[in-house]
């Protein structure tokens, strides 16, 4: 049954985690390059926008004989200085999804190895990272560079909803339902494949096999078995909704309570005087707002990593490695890197 299913996943998945604890790390360090990476990134789009021309929009202001322009400015760019800010908005794009690529390898790796192989590393989420940097940077990069386009696909369409318009001026309605349903289907596209990249790097990870052959392995897997991969997709799908609210709301509850609650502001000024005071006159609501917000990333996070292992798992048992009764056996990239 589903329950059943669902209740052997959450079991399995946790039996997994409490063997690599290092796992739990993963979206710090993820989160950390993702940042670091972006900021960077940011920063010389900051370069490349300052190369455009910055001009008045208003006529100059008279007053008393003397004259005032420049109240209002705009920046404007040449045809070329458009390309570039495109392709530099595609390049962001592209460097995170990678990104994104590589931690997901990263965990699918770390439990290949642990689980298929049986090999307890000291630290296989960093061996897990430079697997994936050495030997399939180009497939992991060939991932994002797909999910990209389908974003900045997006992205333009939506830019020129917002563009139609008829001759008199005012909106076209046949324009923007075209472009909608053309939003709709590359959107629909692309949350189709971020699902099923989940299982295309367990493949990698598995195979050492590129994107396109993973992706093969995937399709052919998931029509073999359709009932237990829709199944198990739908119990991590559970799962992780769960995760997330128990997560966001237990520590969004835990911050009001510290905020609120008079006996520990009096516990805590036995300890720290008068420091209390600093709670009580604190906005509650805004802070357990932005607690609450944290925590919700926190829990994403988390169950990221849980679902990932999940996926992993459950990929591993319909082609039959964990049993060791698949006739292929898989070419990990653990066996490469030791080559």
């Amino acid at each position: 049954s589903a329950i059943r299913t669902t209740v052997d996943s959450v079991r399995q998945t946790c039996e997994v985690i409490a063997e690599v604890p290092s796992l739990l790390l993963q979206p710090f360090l993820h989160s950390s390059a993702v940042l670091s990476s972006l900021l960077c990134l940011l920063y010389g789009f900051a370069w490349l926008l300052s190369t455009g021309q910055v001009v008045p929009d208003t006529l100059p202001a008279q007053e008393g004989g003397l004259e005032v322009e420049g109240l209002q400015r705009s920046i404007r760019f040449a045809g070329w200085q458009w390309a570039c800010i495109g392709y530099w908005v595609f390049g962001i794009m592209w460097v995170v999804e990678t990104m994104h690529a590589l931690g997901q390898f990263a965990i699918s790796h770390a439990v290949v190895v642990r689980t298929c192989i049986g090999v307890s590393e000291p630290f296989p989420l960093l061996h897990g990272y430079s697997a994936g940097i050495v030997f399939h940077l180009g497939t992991l990069a060939f991932g994002g560079f797909i999910v990209s386009c389908l974003k900045f696909v997006v992205i333009l369409l939506s830019f020129l909803v917002r563009q139609t318009s008829d001759e008199s001026g005012a909106p076209s309605l046949v324009g923007r339902i075209v472009c909608c349903c053309c939003i709709s289907s590359v959107a629909c596209v692309e949350r189709v494949l971020i699902m099923v990249n989940d299982l295309i790097y367990t493949d990698v990870a598995l195979r050492g096999a590129g994107y396109v052959d993973a992706a093969n392995n995937v399709v052919r897997v998931g029509a073999t078995n359709p009932g237990a991969y829709v199944a198990l997709k739908g119990s991590v799908v559970a799962v992780r909704m769960l995760g997330v609210s128990i997560i966001g709301g237990l520590g969004t509850l835990l911050s009001y309570q510290v905020l609120a609650s008079t006996p520990l502001h009096d516990s805590v000024d036995t300890i720290f005087p008068s420091a209390s005071s600093m709670l009580v006159t604190s906005s509650i609501l805004g802070t357990t707002v932005a607690s609450g917000v944290i925590c919700l990333l926190i829990g994403k996070a988390f169950m990221t990593v849980f679902c990932q292992t999940t996926h992993t798992l459950m990929y591993s048992k319909l082609i039959g490695v964990t049993d060791n009764g698949d006739e292929e056996q898989p070419c990990s990239s653990r066996s490469l890197l030791l080559q």
